[in-house]
This record gives C-alpha cells, sequence and structure tokens, in this order.
C-alpha cells in the first residue's frame, strides 16, 4: 500500500514525488534502459521531453550520474518544445570506473518549478564480470513486427542476445 495514512489518503512521499513526475503536463524519460553498463566506456544517453500543454515550454534539462544520493557528474542543456510536442536530447557522459549501483537522473529545471525527474539504476560490474543473463538467452524469437533504420536494425533476436548495446524495437504505428 502506498498510503501512510488511509484516513487522510497521504501518500508515502517518494510514491507521492514518483506519481507527481509520471504525470507532469511537462514529463520527460531517461531512454537508457540496461540495468548493467560497462565500466569506464563512453555512454549516449537519450532523453525525451514531452509537452501535453496546449503552450510551447521552454527551460532546462539536467542529467546527472550519482552514487548514494552523491552528484558524480552533471550536465544541463537548454530545452525547448512545442505545444503538444516531443524534443529528444543526447548526452554524452562516461560510465564510472568504479564497480557498484548508481543512478541517472534526468530532471526539467523552471524557475518557479519544481524540478520534474526520471531516474533509472544502473550497476557496473568489475573487470571480467559477465553481463545479467537471462533463461531466454540465445532462445528463438518471433515478433509481429521489427523497426529497422538506416545505421540501427532492432530485430527481434536482438532481444535475447546478451549484448547490452543491442536492443529490439516494434514498428511504429
Amino acid at each position: 500500500d502506498n498510503f501512510i495514512d488511509l484516513e487522510k489518503l497521504r501518500f508515502e512521499p517518494q510514491f507521492k514525488q514518483y506519481m507527481t513526475d509520471a504525470f507532469a503536463p511537462v514529463g520527460l524519460m531517461i531512454d537508457e534502459w540496461r540495468s548493467q553498463l560497462p565500466a569506464g566506456k563512453e555512454l549516449e544517453v537519450p532523453v525525451v521531453v514531452s509537452n501535453d500543454l496546449y503552450r510551447d515550454w521552454k527551460g532546462k534539462v539536467r542529467l546527472r550520474i550519482l552514487r548514494g544520493g552523491k552528484v558524480l557528474e552533471e550536465q544541463t542543456r537548454a530545452c525547448e518544445v512545442v505545444t503538444l510536442g516531443q524534443t529528444k536530447l543526447s548526452f554524452s557522459c562516461a560510465v564510472p570506473a568504479e564497480p557498484g549501483d548508481y543512478q541517472l537522473e534526468a530532471a526539467l529545471l523552471r524557475a518557479g518549478a519544481k524540478p520534474v525527474r526520471s531516474l533509472r539504476d544502473f550497476k557496473v560490474g568489475a573487470a571480467g564480470d559477465k553481463m545479467e543473463d537471462g533463461i531466454a538467452r540465445g532462445k528463438p524469437v518471433i515478433a509481429s513486427s521489427s523497426y529497422v533504420e538506416a545505421g540501427n536494425d532492432y530485430r527481434p533476436e536482438n532481444a535475447v542476445d546478451g549484448l547490452t548495446d543491442t536492443r529490439w524495437s516494434s514498428e511504429f504505428s
């Protein structure tokens, strides 16, 4: 249950913040889903900003790498999103070299407004550690569609190939 006081219908604070961010009229999403990243490698982190308002939105987007709440890296960019539109930004950063648990945090920043955040947890393994494996790795895959564009191939087999830099995507319609 996500209430800390059922009589007054008071939410647990972290759940309330999560839900507030998830349903913000201008929201964002870190479009990086891997749970384990290779130590010390360059990483392109895509961040999608969506505007559900009937007016253009202007502000800043901040990306941080955190460990135990401590900021290890931070970048901020200006961002504009047209009425009912989306903008995709890409942030370049280095994956930390030290093994452990980390977090990516993207935030929308606008004067006078509380930040809206998107969070992704990830691990950095020690040298020689195997990436996470699942029972589906290498098994046959059937999908109703797959998305292919110049330079990117999102075949269904990518979903179970065990590689962290490939993925499957359905055709958009």
